[in-house]
Order: C-alpha cells, then structure tokens, then sequence
C-alpha cells in the first residue's frame, strides 16, 4: 500500500486572513489512483476523511487473515453527494475491530448526500463507540447527511454503543451469521447531535432503521428508536433487554427472559415467540403465531392484535383491561 501526503491551506477566516481554519491533507490509500483527502474543519473542531473526485474507496483483501482496525478514517465523510463510498472486504478468518480506541464516524459532508460503508471479515467486533450519520466534531459547523453501514460477517460481536442518526441504517450481519450484542445502547435520532447549532443543521422526520440479519442473542440490551425501526431477520433472544421506542419486527422465532421490559413501540412477532418474566407497558403488540407467556406482566393499556393462540402461565397481571385483547379473549386459554 502506498503512501503520499501534501498538506495545504483551503480556507481562511474572513477575520483572519493570514491564518487557516481548514487544511487539507491528500494522502494516497490502498491500490491506483484511490486518493483519501484528511480536512480539518475548523467550525467543527475536527479532523475528517473523505475520498478525492468522487471516487469509491475499495481494498480488497480477501488473503489477509490477521486482525485489523481502521488506524485512520475515523470521521469518514464519503465523496460528493452519493459518490465517495467505503468497501473493506478481509478473509474469511480475519477478524475487524471497529471503533478501536476512539470509535468511528461515518456521514456525508453534504446536508442531501449519502454514503455507504461496508466491512467484510470473518468476525467484526464493534469494540468502542460508532456513529452513522452524524455531525462531525464538536465545534457550532454541522455535517448532517446520512450513511449506511454494512457488518457482514459470520460472527458479529457488538461490545460497544451504536448511534444512528436521520434516516442512516446500521446493517448488521448475514443469514449465516451469529450476533451477540452485550450490554450496550443502540439508539436512533432524527437530528445529528447539536442540530439547532450553526447554519444548515437539520433533521428528518422519520428516523433510522437497524437491521439483524442472523441468529441474534442479546443482553442486557438496551434499544431506543421512538421514530425508527429495528428488524431481526432470523431467531433472536433477549435476556434484560430494554425496549424504549421505535417500531420492531420479529420475523422469526423470539424469546425473551430476565426482566426483559417492554417500555414503549409497537412489536410485531411474525414468528412464534415466549415470555418468561418479562413485562409490558403502553405499547402495541402483534402476535401472528404462537406466543407463550409465563411469569410476566401487562402493566397500563395496550393494543393487542393476535391472530394465534396465546397460552399464558402464572401471569402477573392475568386481567386484561383494552378493548382490542377483550375482542381476542376467544383465542385465549389458560394452561
């Protein structure tokens, strides 16, 4: 891989015109023509990469089967608009440390822009904070576009809290793939943080999407997203998860144990699901199979939709005050 850099002012204050609040830093990554361009934006008080004319930024290194993090590129910003994309693709024993010690930004520079970054490894463990979508820096300047990140990986570890931001999406795994999230927060906003500062802030009005492609377990998780959505794609169980907001779909079986709580959203278990000793606030609940509940409880009014069997077994709170679960209690039995 090689390497050129050439530092150069690209910007002056208007109030101070012999001085420099921006400079650029070309530097030449991986193979060809690919260039990395590293800025300092001095209204965000923060360095940041993206890539030079627009070009997409791919390595491939499917022969490399060490343990790699991005020594770099930490506020990565894409190109232009949609240009300017991120593609690491490592063998298949590889393993991906992401966030390494000081966490990972991914965005785009432009308000409307939009940049896709994809890690491929045979395990990705996200190690310390990441942000999709979100400003740049901590200073009054906003980069608010949005960004999609893609872990593909047979084994994808999630040590550490993933933020995302507007209408980015965090893809996580494959059909083939294990996921653990430990004891972490994965939340969605629908502004970058900071927004109501400096000029070009904005927000959405719909928020991010999260999605779980593989075998999920979790625990002590915790799952904030009122204007967004989390969708798990295969099996997922969840011990003390915490449900704060947002829109989620179970497309296949779902268990849930140890105080898990179900705080606020609208739930949709697509597959047949168990509850054991878990417990239900103000939210909506669709059951399409078979849902077993044992040791739990339905605090506050709900909207229950059920089209299959329910079996409940030492409910907490076996009396069911909504009208919507009343006109399900037909379907209902007591084992």
């Amino acid at each position: 891989m090689g390497e050129k850099s050439q530092k150069v002012c690209v910007h002056h204050p208007w109030y101070a015109l012999w001085s420099c609040d921006k400079w650029e830093e070309k530097t030449q990554q991986f193979t060809g023509n690919q260039l990395i361009t590293k800025t300092w934006a001095g209204g965000n008080a923060a360095n940041y990469y993206h890539s030079q004319n627009n070009q997409d930024i791919t390595a491939n290194l499917k022969n490399d089967n060490g343990t790699y993090f991005l020594s770099g590129l930490y506020n990565y910003t894409g190109g232009e608009y949609n240009g300017g994309n991120l593609d690491i693709e490592l063998g298949s024993n590889a393993t991906f440390n992401l966030g390494a010690s000081s966490g990972n930004s991914f965005t785009s520079w432009y308000p409307n822009g939009h940049t896709n970054v994809t890690f491929s490894a045979g395990t990705i463990n996200v190690n310390n904070s990441v942000e999709v979508g979100n400003r740049v820096g901590s200073g009054a300047g906003t980069h608010t576009g949005t960004a999609t990140l893609n872990l593909n990986a047979n084994k994808v570890n999630v040590n550490s809290n993933i933020n995302a931001y507007k209408t980015s999406q965090v893809n996580i795994g494959n059909a083939n793939s294990a996921i653990t999230i430990n004891s972490v927060s994965l939340s969605g906003d629908t502004c970058s943080s900071l927004a109501s500062v400096g000029i070009g802030a904005n927000c959405s009005t719909s928020g991010p999407s999260y999605s779980f492609k593989g075998t999920t377990n979790a625990t002590n998780t915790t799952f904030s997203n009122a204007n967004g959505s989390f969708t798990f794609e295969e099996n997922a169980t969840f011990s003390g998860a915490k449900w704060n907001g947002g829109a989620f779909t179970f497309n296949k079986g779902f268990s849930a144990t140890n105080n898990t709580a179900f705080n606020s959203g609208s739930f949709n278990f697509k597959g047949a699901s168990s509850f054991n000793g878990a417990s239900f606030s103000n939210a909506t609940y669709t059951f399409n199979n078979q849902a077993t509940f044992q040791n739990s409880s339905f605090n506050g009014g709900h909207s229950l939709l059920v089209t299959k069997l329910i079996q409940l077994t030492a409910l907490s709170t076996p009396k069911f005050k909504t009208a919507p679960l009343a006109a399900a209690l037909p379907l209902l039995r007591v084992l």
